[in-house]
């Protein structure tokens, strides 16, 4: 079962990387190499970035899943974040 205890809303685009990289790859024990090589586009107001990488190993095991980011940057400047590994 995949955990995932990313927060909704952020501050930066810089925040939300964090917490996915945290609280949904490293508390499942992924490793996606395509994640770690990724030159994260900004996102402008009232538009939606959406970002897909190949998970190589879960918990040391190979994987054919792959990690969905979805971002949308609202109107006050704030980012909400989606993401999970399907």
């Amino acid at each position: 079962m995949i955990k995932n205890r990313t927060s909704s809303y952020h501050d930066t685009l810089a925040d939300c990387i964090a917490d996915v990289r945290i609280n949904l790859l490293r508390l499942n024990e992924a490793k996606s190499s395509e994640f770690d090589d990724e030159t994260w586009r900004g996102v402008t107001y009232e538009t939606t970035e959406r970002w897909n990488f190949k998970v190589d190993t879960i918990k040391d095991k190979h994987t054919r899943k792959y990690a969905c980011v979805v971002i949308y940057r609202l109107s006050s400047g704030r980012y909400e974040l989606t993401c999970y590994i399907n």
